[in-house]
């Protein structure tokens, strides 16, 4: 494995966090104030999906180049599930776990509902299951950056590794 790659791959850890965490403070933002001013409707209902469906899509662009990078093989027929049970492994002598495995069931939530916003093309919202989502993004966002930081860890030992 090559110092470059290593650090290609690290760069695109960095850029995968600044995305989500902006992604996440857009959000944040609408829901605290054009959700007040304009309330629960399909056009907000909309916005949130879009935040929801990017968030996750940010992710999986790079647990996508994590797969590439060290040659997982990833299922054909349900290969974006498949790509969230190759990130919680910890493959001894090659990589360690991407995310924990109590992260996963959170982003199989937001991998379900964006299978739904892509493929059913619904525009009529629940709003109670949209608040669902919003709780599990909240309580998984800060999971999300603690075990990319810990990643980074990984990818900067194995970049120093390969330096020698």
């Amino acid at each position: 494995m090559a110092t470059g790659s290593v650090l290609e791959l690290r760069s695109e850890l960095g850029q995968a966090v600044r995305r989500t965490s902006s992604i996440y403070e857009k959000m944040t933002r609408a829901r605290s104030e054009t959700l007040p001013k304009i309330g629960k409707n399909d056009d907000t209902a909309l916005m949130i999906a879009g935040y929801l469906e990017t968030h996750y899509t940010a992710l999986e662009t790079f647990f996508v180049r994590v797969a590439q990078h060290f040659e997982n093989n990833l299922r054909q027929p349900r290969w974006h599930s498949d790509l969230l049970d190759k990130m919680c492994l910890r493959i001894e002598g090659l990589r360690e776990y991407v995310i924990a495995e109590s992260t996963v069931a959170g982003l199989r939530e937001l991998l379900r509902f964006r299978h739904f916003r892509r493929y059913y093309v619904e525009m009529d919202y629940d709003w109670h299951r949209m608040d669902f989502l919003l709780g599990v993004i909240d309580r998984l966002h800060p999971r999300i950056l603690e075990d990319l930081t810990r990643f980074e860890t990984f990818l900067d030992a194995l970049a120093a590794e390969t330096e020698i």
